[in-house]
């Protein structure tokens, strides 16, 4: 089947991110009771918090003091960073998420990463600032979401963000070969004395995932990634 995969929370205190992921799921969920249709030949994957630790004790890194966005294999420390552990996957957590990855969600047509703290949605490379094989599937899910639903940024993560490797997202496109997105919800979930329900917070985004999720079909199909 067609298949979606999203995870949150690998920074810990990027709690907005497992809201996200909860929300994206619950709105999936009440869709598809009320048309049965709507995830029909589909199947949407939900892991809403891989750094339970870290989110316990609102740290941005797990317990072992590492940052497991930067924890994957692929160009696994080889950029500025801070905390990538000891080696590529030396955390259960990030090994657990990509074995779970390769079990169950390896013919994923779309993996969107959920995070927190700057309103983008980023796709490969981090690594690099030059555009990835599969730019123009990209550009056009860039045109359409801003053309109909939201006008977040879409960028390639190094040029919309900083140079970042060992990421899930290029280790998902680059080593898993499937469309990949770091989607930054939220940029105020820092600020206090917010009274807006989380949901009326993240409509955007959640109109973006409904988006993706509604077209998962078109977009492995129009992948052609290659090794990097």
């Amino acid at each position: 089947l067609p298949t979606m995969y999203v995870d949150g929370t690998h920074h810990g205190n990027e709690g907005m991110s497992a809201e996200a992921s909860f929300l994206f799921l619950q709105d999936v969920l009440e869709r598809s009771t009320a048309d049965p249709s709507y995830l029909e030949g589909k199947r949407l994957v939900v892991t809403p918090s891989v750094n339970p630790d870290g989110y316990f004790i609102d740290c941005r890194n797990n317990w072992n003091s590492v940052d497991l966005n930067r924890n994957y294999d692929h160009y696994w420390n080889t950029c500025p960073t801070t905390q990538p552990g000891s080696s590529a996957f030396s955390e259960a957590e990030t090994a657990a998420n990509a074995a779970y990855i390769d079990a169950h969600v390896t013919d994923a047509d779309l993996y969107v990463t959920m995070h927190t703290g700057v309103w983008i949605i980023l796709y490969p490379w981090g690594k690099w600032p030059e555009q990835p094989s599969d730019w123009e599937m990209y550009h056009s899910i860039r045109d359409e979401v801003n053309a109909n639903i939201s006008e977040i940024p879409i960028r390639n993560a190094n040029q919309g963000l900083y140079p970042n490797c060992g990421t899930s997202r290029d280790y998902g496109y680059g080593v898993m070969g499937f469309p990949t997105f770091t989607f930054e919800t939220d940029d105020e979930q820092f600020l206090l004395g917010s009274v807006e329900a989380i949901s009326d917070r993240l409509g955007e985004e959640l109109d973006v995932m409904e988006y993706l999720i509604e077209n998962v079909w078109y977009w492995r199909a129009r992948l052609h990634v290659s090794s990097a």
